[in-house]
């Protein structure tokens, strides 16, 4: 498959979400983090398939800039309607999506593993709520892998134990938790 980004990647698992499939992905490219990824199966393609929604990434961008100008109050009235016609044909993917992250994340338990994309790192959960917020888990005490440790001299200054604190929003299962 090829995922929204241009990425190859395989997909490991379907759910339905909110009334649309979405799949969870791990990344095929040489270098990618053991950690899965999420998309709505409708932005995925393959060599003798097109995704269902071609241009996803382009109205996605398109909405962003014009969410710019409706923030500052510089849209006119036919960019104003443009917004709403994209958040509308968008909003449905990534509430999809981001539903599907909450029940992943909700399911992690002590000694469980995650990734941690912005840094490209893997940690294991050591208190899955260490900030609890009475509603979602809003951070998760993770210990970084030893050798994601050792290569990010940085990250091993920051946090000589090799112990973060981390909000939960930013971090993804890896496959075995599925």
């Amino acid at each position: 498959m090829t995922d929204a980004d241009g990425s190859c990647a395989t997909v490991r698992r379907v759910y339905r979400v909110d009334g649309l499939e979405v799949a969870v992905l791990t990344c095929d490219e040489p270098g990618c983090p053991v950690a899965i990824t999420w998309q709505a199966v409708d932005l995925l393609s393959t060599t003798e398939q097109p995704a269902a929604f071609p241009d996803h990434a382009e109205r996605t961008q398109e909405l962003t800039a014009l969410e710019l100008a409706v923030v500052r109050g510089t849209a006119n009235q036919s960019q104003v309607a443009r917004y709403r016609e994209l958040r509308s044909m968008l909003d449905p993917y990534s509430t999809a999506e981001v539903h599907l992250h909450w029940a992943l994340i909700a399911d992690v338990v002590e000694g469980d593993q995650v990734s941690y994309p912005p840094h490209r790192v893997l940690g294991t959960v050591t208190d899955p709520d260490a900030m609890p917020n009475g509603v979602v888990r809003a951070y998760m005490r993770v210990r970084i892998d030893a050798e994601h440790l050792k290569a990010d001299a940085a990250l091993r200054r920051a946090h000589p134990d090799g112990t973060v604190l981390l909000s939960a929003t930013t971090l993804h299962p890896t496959l075995g938790l599925l």
